[in-house]
């Protein structure tokens, strides 16, 4: 019933595991949202937050502060993971834009980077492949393979330049082939000219070892612009028929 479910959330969820929040979850009621809230506001143990937040489906705008101030104030990482995953599953990008704008952990605040970018905001993006490739310039290893998170929601043609520096910085790393995979994935996905123009220099330019290898990629790419730019001039012509 909805009084045992806020009593279960009143009494601090520390004894139970994820399995009850999720169960909770199933059990959410639309009435439950507004005295949710004013549970969540006494609760002020990581691990009874991050429940909470698992379990509570409609989030206010007070119940999205109260989760946003915790995760930074007690700046628990298991508490921010959960939070600004919700946050993303949400598709709160105002919300996880306040967590960047407040002040968090450098660690809660990447992820929360991240999150953002996977909804597809382009300036979290671009923040993140100019922190790899920086980091890449230096040390070709130093990536990260879960990059692919966000990496598949890249989607401006504005950031094809950065994806083809960091492609040419990995490119003597034997061990960055996956990693690189996950770049040109992210290239494939942008689908725009400018990608074609960014693999013709790959393949022209004789200090890259292999470049010429770029070939598979660029014809694979105008292949697929072909077919789009037929689908919508079929699509165009049955509008005007």
């Amino acid at each position: 019933s909805a009084k045992r479910w806020l009593e279960i959330l009143a009494a601090g969820m520390s004894r139970f595991s994820g399995e009850v929040a999720d169960w909770m979850a199933r059990r959410w009621e639309d009435g439950l949202a507004a005295e949710a809230g004013g549970r969540v506001e006494q609760l002020d143990k990581p691990y009874d937050l991050a429940l909470a937040a698992r379990a509570i489906v409609q989030w206010t705008p007070e119940v999205r502060a109260t989760f946003i101030e915790r995760a930074c104030r007690l700046n628990d990482e298991s508490l921010a993971t959960t939070v600004l995953v919700r946050l993303r599953e949400l598709e709160d990008a105002e919300g996880l834009q306040e967590v960047l704008d407040g002040e968090c952990g450098e660690q809660i605040e990447e992820r929360a980077l991240k999150e953002l970018a996977q909804l597809g905001d382009v300036e979290a993006q671009r923040r993140l492949l100019e922190q790899i490739l920086a980091r890449v310039e230096t040390n070709p290893s130093a990536y990260e393979q879960y990059e692919a998170r966000w990496l598949s929601s890249v989607s401006s043609p504005e950031l094809v330049d950065l994806l083809g520096k960091i492609l040419v910085a990995t490119h003597r790393c034997d061990d960055a082939s996956m990693f690189r995979r996950i770049v040109e994935s992210g290239i494939q996905n942008i689908g725009d000219t400018k990608c074609l123009a960014l693999y013709d220099r790959l393949i022209a330019d004789s200090k890259l070892e292999g470049g010429q290898f770029y070939w598979y990629q660029r014809e694979a790419l105008a292949r697929s612009l072909a077919r789009q730019e037929v689908l919508e001039r079929l699509r165009s012509e049955q509008v005007r028929g």
